[in-house]
């Protein structure tokens, strides 16, 4: 454990050492695999370009979701997708989460259909409910909550587009269990080697990894193709 004593809290305190990008395309690009990251508002303004030339190959954008009530397109998500297009990236994109019932899950997904307005994509869409904090206000339990994605993935299903399953090791493990086993999953670990035995055909590396054409650190994704 690391204790820091501070007279003011900032928004975050991260310690962990940086992942330059050149050495996870080393340590983790083989013929088998390609190597991104993913992105939401939170990394900004992004050069693709730069991004590109540093050996990213592809990039899993938030299309936006629903919070407070309410349904949102990620303030960067247009001009993610357009540069990201431009610059010959892969595009896949992923939901954030927090509906109650299905009832609202199928409605918001035939509101991510219009933000989407028939763009192609190169993988399945993500489905991102991590609101575990205030997970009791939500009158549900972890299998209505896998029910939820049930209903978000059968609608999508209808519209086209298949999807796969956002979580981390120990919540796909644990609280999504009988969706990860039916379904494809996007696998979150932070370590250089999982010891997640489910099947997966993405997973985050990390999420503190620096990229030239991004401030800040950036998730570093492998893709299992």
């Amino acid at each position: 454990m690391t204790v820091h004593v501070v007279n003011t809290v900032p928004e975050s305190i991260n310690t962990r050492a940086r992942i330059p990008y050149a050495s996870f395309v080393s340590a983790k690009k083989t013929e088998q695999t390609m190597v991104g990251i993913d992105v939401s508002r939170f990394q900004g303004e992004i050069d693709f370009e730069k991004v590109r030339e540093a050996g990213c190959e592809f990039v899993i954008m938030r299309i936006g979701g629903y919070d407070d009530g309410a349904v949102y397109v990620d303030r960067y998500y247009e001009q993610n997708l357009q540069n990201a297009r431009a610059a010959g990236l892969k595009i896949g994109i992923y939901y954030h989460a927090e509906e109650r019932t299905a009832t609202e899950v199928r409605r918001h997904v035939q509101w991510l259909l219009k933000v989407l307005d028939g763009e192609p994509l190169d993988f399945p869409i993500a489905y991102d409910w991590e609101d575990y904090t205030h997970f009791e206000d939500y009158g549900i339990n972890f299998s209505d909550l896998n029910q939820l994605y049930e209903a978000f993935d059968a609608a999508l299903n209808e519209a086209g587009y298949e999807t796969m399953l956002y979580g981390s090791k120990s919540y796909l493990e644990s609280i999504w269990a009988p969706s990860a086993a039916t379904h494809t999953v996007w696998l979150a670990h932070y370590t250089s080697s999982t010891s997640y035995a489910g099947k997966y055909i993405l997973w985050q590396r990390d999420n503190v990894g620096q990229i030239p054409g991004v401030e800040g650190d950036v998730d570093l994704d492998v893709y299992y193709p």
